[in-house]
């Protein structure tokens, strides 16, 4: 007859595990050594049994830990920056200087945008004028082809005069 069952048995087999994982690790951390501590108690002129030490040495381990984890995390940093110093840089220098030639290269091209516009825009003009222009010369040959009025010359002399005092 027996009193514990089989998941019972697991779970105490299980925390039996956990107790030897935790005795190990305590075990391997008094292994760390802690030269400073041994030298300091050596030294100490009140240093014999019954005073114990453990709590220097426990402290000292402690500090090694942080010394060890400030460490990583310095080389993180390090690595990090490095990175970012890779990032920052191509082929052709920096990207700094790259956006600086394509700045340059984009007002050059603006410079040159906004002259074609201009010349747009004036060539705008002297079509409107042409167009204006012609239309008038038809209308007046409009009118001499089918009267022959004093209405007809006055409007061709006034569009031959809007071609020869109007600058292209």
């Amino acid at each position: 007859m027996n009193r514990f069952t089989e998941k019972q048995l697991e779970e105490a087999d299980y925390r039996l595990d956990e107790i030897r994982d935790a005795k190990v690790e305590k075990e391997q951390k008094l292994r760390v050594p802690t030269p400073r501590t041994d030298e300091e108690w050596a030294a100490w002129p009140y240093a014999g049994p019954g005073i114990s030490v453990h709590f220097g040495r426990e402290l000292e381990r402690e500090l090694i830990a942080v010394t060890e984890q400030r460490d990583q995390w310095k080389d993180k940093y390090i690595q990090q920056k490095k990175d970012l110093g890779h990032e920052l840089r191509d082929p052709n220098g920096t990207i700094w200087s790259e956006c600086k030639r394509l700045k340059t290269e984009l007002d050059a091209v603006t410079k040159q945008r906004d002259g074609l516009r201009s010349g747009i825009d004036y060539a705008s003009d002297q079509l409107h004028t042409v167009t204006e222009q012609r239309d008038r010369l038809a209308e007046a040959l409009r009118e001499m082809q089918y009267c022959h009025t004093d209405k007809a010359e006055r409007m061709a002399n006034e569009a031959i005069q809007s071609l020869t005092t109007k600058k292209l």
